[in-house]
């Protein structure tokens, strides 16, 4: 059975009342993307060991380094515009190795395995010119993961050139390493017109590390928009059995994407876990 996780900023900048809330909901397996107004990438060392003691003395574990590398343009491409960067500043092509170097150094420090990843911003269409860039740009950082004894989760991000379970792993089958696999995002998937459960679930199995959880629905434009869990379209109890039912025993992480009418991202965290809560039961998971 899959353990549930958290993004803690999408609860709170405050590590620690992100830590209680997360806890209310026995929820203590955490990923680390923006602490108290930083990057994790980009913290001050001092800053990250404080984060790491309080993590500790909690008793949580950190399961993911959710660091924004390979979000920026490859050269000469035609990019359709940048995405968010959840406080990580955006650096040319030339300074994703460092990035990436600095993103290991917080997962040893951390003690994780695994360090989120991206494929570019998106152009047009993934040709086959494009996959076959995306796949020589991974040859460094993959064999920098094998080194170091880590994995990249290679997300699929509707902003970015692998959007969809089907664009991800195609990428990643081709590769075929054992140091890059998929952190599954079925809401990202959502956006890009793929059926994420059971067509983009289907095409990230084989490759399968990590699943970011969101939900989302169309407006009344036919536009898409994140909603509560388990208030959209997305089929998240089909897609929890079958992670039941295919033996997935990593981390799914909430990444609500969600704020409460009232604004508060706190609020809207606490509704999408009790949204997770019935959509388990519903499941037959708990």
């Amino acid at each position: 059975m899959f353990e549930l996780g958290v993004i803690t900023d999408e609860i709170s900048q405050d590590l620690g009342r992100a830590l209680e809330v997360a806890a209310e909901y026995d929820v203590r397996a955490v990923e680390l993307r923006g602490i108290w107004g930083s990057n994790i990438v980009e913290m001050a060392r001092e800053d990250a060991e404080r984060a790491r003691d309080l993590i500790r003395e909690r008793g949580f574990r950190v399961c993911s380094i959710a660091s924004a590398f390979y979000k920026c343009a490859l050269p000469g491409s035609q990019s359709s515009g940048g995405g968010a960067m959840h406080l990580a500043a955006e650096r040319a092509l030339d300074d994703q190795m460092e990035v990436l170097r600095r993103a290991i150094e917080m997962a040893h420090l951390f003690e994780a395995d695994l360090i989120r990843g991206f494929a570019f911003w998106r152009q047009d269409g993934l040709t086959p010119e494009l996959r076959q860039q995306v796949i020589e740009a991974f040859e460094e950082p993959v064999a920098l993961m094998e080194r170091e004894g880590l994995i990249l989760g290679l997300e699929n991000e509707h902003a970015c050139a692998l959007g969809t379970g089907e664009e991800v792993a195609s990428v990643v089958g081709a590769i075929n390493s054992p140091h890059l696999r998929v952190i599954w995002d079925p809401g990202n998937a959502f956006f890009l017109d793929e059926v994420p459960f059971p067509n983009g679930y289907r095409a990230v199995k084989p490759y399968l590390v990590h699943v970011h959880l969101k939900d989302a629905k169309h407006n009344e434009q036919g536009d898409p928009m994140w909603t509560v869990m388990g208030g959209g379209e997305i089929e998240y109890v089909g897609q929890f059995k079958a992670l039941a039912e295919d033996g997935f025993s990593g981390v799914a992480s909430l990444e609500s994407h969600y704020t409460s009418p009232d604004g508060s991202t706190e609020q809207g965290s606490r509704m999408c876990f009790e949204g997770i809560r019935r959509l388990l039961r519903e499941a037959g998971l708990v």
